[in-house]
């Protein structure tokens, strides 16, 4: 099992509240914007941003996490009912969304890369359970995709605590 350790080395701490920072793009961390893609459906997606970007609870069961946003999607609003939203891989896509846990696409293998420095540094990678392949960002400020098959700088992260 890997020990998740934020960017100062302390062990994450269920519960807490992290921001996620790419290693190729420093400075830049997980947020998350509306998409519609032309569609009625506007759907909230994973983006690199400079500002605060989106917190995330992590949820560790062995070596696999779901990242819990603190996003709600209301199914009903006249009864007020909310589920939470994870990062998650779209099925149809290979973009990350802000999805309610629909069980592999919501769950991610924490990797640590084979590079000491890269471990020293507390960066982690995710391959998500239903595809088998690595969130990623492609470019700074952008989309974030579920779409490498092998950890690069551009499938690294790590965790600021908030």
């Amino acid at each position: 099992t890997v020990t998740l350790r934020d960017l100062n080395g302390n062990p994450i701490v269920s519960g807490r509240r992290y921001l996620i920072e790419s290693f190729a793009f420093p400075t830049q961390f997980i947020g998350s914007q509306i998409w519609g893609g032309g569609s009625s459906v506007r759907r909230l997606w994973a983006i690199l941003t400079f500002d605060s970007g989106e917190p995330i609870r992590f949820e560790q069961s062995g070596d696999h996490v779901r990242l819990l946003t603190n996003r709600v999607y209301v199914d009903v609003p006249e009864l007020d009912i909310e589920f939470p939203l994870y990062l998650s891989e779209d099925e149809t896509y290979p973009g990350v969304q802000l999805d309610v846990d629909e069980g592999a696409p919501s769950r991610w293998l924490v990797t640590q890369p084979s590079d000491p420095d890269l471990v020293a540094g507390n960066y982690y990678a995710f391959k998500n359970d239903h595809s088998g392949k690595f969130m990623s960002a492609r470019d700074s400020l952008g989309w974030l995709y579920v779409e490498k098959s092998s950890i690069e700088p551009r499938t690294l992260w790590r965790f600021r605590p908030l």
